[in-house]
């Protein structure tokens, strides 16, 4: 099932030296990441795909179109960071969120995915929404 994701190559365009987002990130970070983007929507992937090539160092990325194929490949592939659409069918973006953070010995999510940085991709920026993503370890 791991055939169902699409793997990019970086574009021919190289990506900026430095970062000017005012965002602090350590020189680790921005080296050679591997990224997931999960988005239910194949125009926000590809949209997210290239703003983060344009930004950051990207070693690999991989996109998915839903939480379960997110799943599947946390199993077999490490990653940096993960961009995580909420409103999904299927798994939604906080119930994926929940899966991977669960330290249960029987999931099969490889041990240094279930702590990495997971973003939330979403419109809703609410308090009560952002503190729902904080809880829930995004």
């Amino acid at each position: 099932m791991l055939d169902s994701y699409t793997p990019l190559s970086q574009p021919s365009s190289p990506p900026p030296s430095s970062l000017s987002t005012g965002t602090a990130l350590s020189p680790r970070s921005l080296s050679s990441l591997k990224v997931l983007l999960v988005d239910d929507n194949p125009i926000n992937l590809q949209l997210l795909q290239r703003v983060l090539y344009t930004i950051f160092d990207i070693q690999h990325m991989d996109l998915v179109h839903g939480g379960h194929q997110a799943l599947q490949l946390l199993e077999h592939r490490l990653y940096d960071v993960i961009l995580l659409d909420i409103d999904m069918p299927g798994l939604s973006g906080v119930e994926t969120t929940q899966l991977i953070r669960t330290q249960h010995s029987s999931s099969s999510i490889l041990d240094a995915n279930k702590t990495i940085p997971i973003i939330a991709v979403t419109t809703s920026d609410s308090l009560e929404a952002r503190l729902m993503y904080r809880k829930v370890g995004m």
